[in-house]
């Protein structure tokens, strides 16, 4: 929430800085000076350089210019200021879900019996809530840098368009460079995108691999039952055969393990009583 206010005061405050720039006052050789090199290099350290310059002009020029220059360097920090916030959000959400699962997680076993048979649901609860509270408070971040980026990327493009019209093609083609290469960056998936991406279409790609095997079973179980060919509805069937054998004896180990568990538990707990009698004082 307090991260939600700071970025509404960012963007009023962004909002205050460039409205009614009056183009007009802008001083083209001198600005488009400052700002050519963001046209070589649109990245956050050059423009900060060149929004400082700005900054710096704009102490020395008459006030109708220093405005101007003033309110254009604002622009450009917050441009790159919300390119920054946007992905540290979208970073968030990584990180939240990865909180969030080791919350759910570790809720699980609020849900496993006790010694005494005992489980506890409202403490299962409680973690799952943490992990859903989690989530939601890091897509109110995203949800908060994403309008922000958007309605500074959206008054960029407007003060291009302005300059454009104006005259100012020195001071619009930087600028204009600077606001694609930001568009570019933020477009592209972050490593921890990339990586819940490749996961995602993993996991599809398994069950569409188990989908294709059990449809190419059923066709060739056709295909067999069509067939003269007895040598393949014999394969068929020791495949079948075979799967039925594996799944009897993992069924028996199974049930053979929780027997085996059962009686040890039966001994352990006979024990225990015989350790308590031994203690019992005599009469």
């Amino acid at each position: 929430m307090k991260q939600a206010i700071t970025l509404l005061a960012t963007l009023v405050f962004a909002v205050a800085a460039h409205a009614g720039l009056r183009y007009e006052n802008l001083d083209t050789a001198a600005v488009g000076r400052f700002l050519a090199p963001l046209s070589q290099s649109a990245d956050a350290a050059t423009a900060r350089a060149c929004a400082s310059n700005l900054g710096s002009l704009s102490a020395t020029q008459p006030t109708a210019q220093s405005t101007a220059s003033f309110q254009l360097s604002c622009l450009i920090t917050n441009l790159f200021d919300a390119e920054t916030a946007l992905m540290r959000a979208r970073q968030g959400i990584y990180d939240a879900d990865k909180q969030a699962r080791a919350a759910e997680a570790d809720a699980r076993r609020w849900l496993k019996p006790t010694v005494f048979g005992h489980t506890n649901p409202t403490l299962y609860h409680n973690s799952r809530n943490v992990g859903q509270s989690i989530r939601q408070q890091a897509a109110a971040r995203r949800q908060a840098a994403q309008a922000h980026y958007d309605h500074l990327m959206k008054a960029g493009r407007e003060t291009v368009n302005g300059l454009e019209q104006a005259g100012h093609t020195r001071i619009s083609e930087p600028l204009s460079t600077a606001i694609n290469a930001i568009a570019s960056r933020t477009g592209k998936s972050l490593p921890s995108e990339k990586e819940e991406i490749a996961s995602t279409v993993a996991g599809l790609a398994v069950i569409a691999g188990l989908l294709w095997a059990g449809s190419h079973l059923l066709d060739g179980a056709g295909n067999s039952s069509n067939s003269s060919n007895s040598g393949d509805d014999a394969d068929t069937q020791r495949q079948m055969n075979d799967q039925i054998q594996r799944n009897r004896e993992r069924d028996e180990a199974r049930d053979r393990a929780q027997s085996e568990a059962r009686e040890r538990a039966a001994i352990e707990a006979q024990h225990a009583r015989w350790r308590a009698e031994s203690m019992r004082p005599f009469n």
